[in-house]
């Protein structure tokens, strides 16, 4: 069964996790600290999630593969059916804003999460044509998965919009990020078990 064209545009705009290795592993947020807990990376750290779209069964995991002397968390996704493997590669980084992805090139960077990490916060970002917009929509909630109930989670509404010439193609998630674990919810993916080390 071949992977959907809304799949891989999903799995291909931007990869999830985020934070410095000295992020709070009680889960215990500030606004005024320069990283989060969203999403402790440390080498070796992985995250597998387990989803399902227009029929298709999919697992799709991630992998914190390197840390770069310039702060760059090299990221290592994967995702399958039951007939494709698709690998890619991208990078993290925290800032005094929150969390940034980043393309395979290092170029192309988004806040996935951005301060003050409170309900009502929006920004935005602008690639070629599609433009995201994200918004949090609540907060300190309670979320569980297989891997666990988790608590004082954040929740993120991220709508797509992508203009064209010929056509307007719109498209809206909700991820849930959850303090010392990370994203527990993209979409449609659920996260299924993960490892810190």
């Amino acid at each position: 069964m071949k992977i959907s064209i809304a799949f891989l545009i999903i799995f291909s705009s931007v990869l999830y996790f985020s934070c410095d290795e000295e992020s709070n592993p009680s889960g215990s947020l500030s606004n005024n600290d320069n990283q989060h807990s969203f999403a402790p990376l440390k080498v070796g750290a992985r995250w597998s999630y387990r989803g399902s779209i227009y029929g298709v069964d999919f697992m799709y995991t991630e992998e914190v593969v390197t840390k770069e002397n310039d702060g760059f968390y090299k990221i290592k996704a994967t995702i399958s059916d039951s007939d494709t493997t698709l690998v890619n590669m991208g990078y993290r980084r925290v800032t005094n804003e929150g969390m940034m992805v980043y393309d395979h090139e290092k170029l192309n960077g988004e806040y996935e999460l951005k301060k003050p990490f409170e309900l009502g916060n929006a920004w935005s970002s602008r690639h070629d044509d599609v433009l995201h917009i994200y918004s949090i929509i609540d907060e300190n909630i309670p979320f569980t998965t297989i891997a666990g109930t988790f608590t004082g989670c954040l929740k993120v509404e991220v709508k797509y919009t992508y203009i064209s010439e010929i056509d307007t193609f719109f498209y809206r998630e909700e991820n849930i990020y959850a303090p010392g674990v990370g994203c527990v919810k993209y979409d449609f993916l659920i996260l299924e078990s993960y490892v810190l080390p």
